[in-house]
């Protein structure tokens, strides 16, 4: 590969350490974002694909609109205590419900809840994790249009990393954002996938949006 290449790639961040934490660092500018979230998980039983738009505000209030897939036009959200749902269509729209964010009933398919669904959350876990994997740059990627930096990260422990074997995650060169991230299983298996589609920051977001279902 020529020399020119590795020249480029270091110099938007090579390493995996040194961008994880500047994510980090941006993450911590930040005061609200807004996305399309795309995510994936799957158990031993079943997958799903759920398509959110969801928002977030520091310090950890949630609101995620069900766009397609299970409970279509369902609304969560979380600020601070029980997670409350109102589902979108039927009789049982009528009412709202709420739930420990811990219950399954508001987490997917891998144990994952609201309060564990916004970029703080993964990079902390990552940072958490950094000396029980190994990681590599695999290339410069091109994610929603994004250039993006892909890295590869291999667990040494998968019992200490929720049984995630290896992953492989996407990095916005310029934006210093987190755009994909897919994780496998000791087979192979795409366990957990997140694809993060039209961001927008620091937007004004009065804390109605995340205790009242309309909007």
């Amino acid at each position: 590969m020529p020399l020119l290449f590795f020249i480029f790639a270091s110099s938007l961040g090579q390493s995996y350490e040194e961008s994880l934490l500047r994510i980090q660092s941006r993450y911590q500018t930040l005061q609200n974002y807004q996305c399309t979230f795309i995510s994936y998980a799957c158990n031993v039983e079943k997958s799903e694909e759920i398509t959110y738009r969801y928002f977030f505000k520091k310090p950890g209030s949630v609101r995620m609109e069900v766009r397609t897939g299970s409970y279509e036009g369902a609304v969560l959200l979380y600020a601070g205590s029980n997670v409350r749902v109102k589902i979108g269509h039927g009789i049982l729209s009528w009412f709202s419900f709420s739930f420990d964010p811990a219950n399954k009933i508001v987490c997917d398919l891998r144990g994952n809840g609201l309060h564990q669904s916004d970029w703080g959350w993964y990079i902390e876990q990552h940072v958490h994790m950094m000396p029980l994997t190994l990681s590599r740059f695999i290339g410069i990627d091109t994610i929603e249009g994004k250039r993006s930096l892909k890295y590869e990260l291999v667990s040494k422990d998968p019992g200490q990393t929720r049984s995630i074997v290896t992953e492989q995650l996407w990095i916005d060169a310029q934006q210093d954002i987190l755009l994909q991230y897919k994780q496998y299983d000791n087979t192979g298996k795409l366990i957990q996938s997140g694809l993060y589609q039209d961001i927008v920051f620091d937007v004004g977001m009065n804390d109605n949006l995340f205790t009242e279902f309309s909007r």
